[in-house]
């Protein structure tokens, strides 16, 4: 109930702030208009665009991945900062799109800077305060939305609870806790409760005796309050389950993430597709003859490197690199080190620039990787990792990346110590939990950035 209603909260004021927003792009027309008299009167042009603002803004947030909507107790103070970029983006998309195939010379560019440069920092104010402004007038405005609560159950469980519960003070309106005990009785437990006038009667269904939970959800079906029962299971690990119905069960999930999104995923691929197609075209083809002439110096032998690598859910693929090493090494599938021997003259300046990693743009228009991921590693060294990080396969949820977040902190090169491991699956599991444009764009900026400084790492 508290999370239906919180949910219809957060789409008023995702109505209310696309209308917000296309009313601010009429009056960025109507201001500009009046100050610049060079200014062309055309009010259909900047009706569609504001029109345009207000159905980009509304599927935005009709195509938000779960884990960055508002939730009672948390509202998206944690998300606010991709929520905002991802709402510019959709505003920003559509109407660059609109003002492409349209060809409306009506539209003036500066008009155009001021509401795209302006409206940013506007979206992210609106996130920050107007949403819970929104929930705290409401919920002052209807003060029977709160539920009086109470809780029952032992002493070591009630604490964390009641956390919890104080923590959506908005909608509940705390009525008292029973503690239970070794001893106590179930008419002991009903007496209390039916002189409460509870709304809501939080239980925890795996400390109490089946026929407990069931009387009690019964009791509150003929008394007319409702029943909770937390599921402690699904904070472990630091993970919210949640609950979805598959065919015909009902089961407890962990949250998906942003690339389990349809639509995140083909974004994300077209721009791969765009941008692997103008390096293969612009960068790969020149660095191909370069890299030939070292190999036919230093070290005769093929033009690239191929081995299997660990991708998307487990997927065996290809990987293709230059080849930085002398054929025929003792073993290909050992990482390299400091002044590797393996490594012939020129390979450790491929290396250290990252040049040996372009070919890789030929995996990502295939499909097998994506520009910015986790790296792939070899089966061996995966179960190895494993070992010493206890989510590291969770990084195997999206597409490897030529590049990653792992990476532009640090973690690149050999893998020496059971550190390593850990820190660099915590940043590819910040990345897999955290996606969204903007932060591709950022990793990309900071990799080119070590192109041309290299991490102490690089070799």
């Amino acid at each position: 109930m508290i999370s239906d209603r919180e949910k219809g909260i957060y789409q008023i004021f995702t109505l209310a702030l696309s209308l917000a927003m296309a009313g601010y792009c009429l009056v960025c027309y109507g201001a500009m208009y009046l100050l610049r008299d060079e200014m062309n009167p055309a009010h259909l042009s900047y009706i569609r665009f504001a029109l345009i603002a207000l159905g980009a803004l509304i599927a935005e947030g009709g195509t938000r991945p779960d884990e960055w909507r508002a939730t009672p107790g948390r509202g998206i103070s944690r998300f606010r900062r991709y929520v905002t970029q991802r709402q510019w983006f959709f505003m920003f998309a559509g109407q660059s799109l609109i003002v492409v195939i349209s060809r409306d010379l009506e539209l003036s560019r500066a008009f155009f800077i001021l509401f795209t440069t302006t409206s940013l920092p506007l979206l992210y104010a609106a996130n920050r305060w107007g949403y819970p402004a929104l929930v705290s007038f409401l919920t002052r405005l209807r003060p029977h939305w709160k539920l009086r609560t109470a809780l029952v159950g032992p002493d070591a469980w009630l604490p964390k609870v009641r956390e919890n519960v104080e923590s959506i003070g908005e909608f509940l309106e705390p009525s008292g806790e029973f503690r239970t005990a070794d001893e106590t009785t179930f008419e002991e437990v009903e007496a209390w409760i039916e002189s409460r006038g509870l709304d809501l009667l939080v239980i925890p269904a795996r400390l109490m005796p089946d026929e407990w939970v069931v009387r009690l959800i019964t009791l509150g079906e003929r008394r007319g309050f409702r029943c909770w029962l937390p599921l402690e299971l699904s904070r472990c690990y630091g993970w919210r389950f949640s609950l979805q119905t598959v065919g015909g069960l009902d089961v407890l999930t962990p949250p998906s993430h942003p690339l389990g999104n349809t639509f995140n995923r083909m974004l994300k691929r077209c721009f791969d597709v765009t941008f692997s197609l103008v390096v293969i075209s612009t960068v790969l083809l020149p660095l191909m003859a370069v890299v030939a002439l070292l190999h036919r110096r230093y070290s005769p032998g093929p033009l690239f490197f191929r081995q299997n690598r660990f991708g998307e859910n487990g997927s065996v693929f290809e990987v293709v690199k230059f080849r930085t090493m002398h054929m025929n090494n003792d073993n290909e599938g050992r990482q390299a080190s400091k002044s590797d021997p393996r490594i012939f003259k020129g390979g450790d300046l491929l290396r250290k620039l990252s040049i040996d990693e372009f070919p890789q743009f030929i995996n990502v228009l295939n499909g097998e990787m994506s520009v910015v991921g986790p790296r792939p590693h070899l089966e061996v060294h995966e179960r190895e990792f494993e070992k010493h990080y206890e989510r590291y396969g969770m990084r195997r949820f999206v597409k490897p990346g030529v590049t990653g977040l792992a990476q532009v902190r640090g973690y690149r090169g050999e893998i020496r110590r059971p550190g390593d491991v850990r820190g660099r699956g915590r940043y590819d599991l910040m990345y897999v939990r955290n996606w969204c444009v903007s932060l591709d764009f950022s990793i990309i900026f900071q990799t080119a950035l070590q192109v041309v400084r290299p991490h102490r790492n690089a070799y």
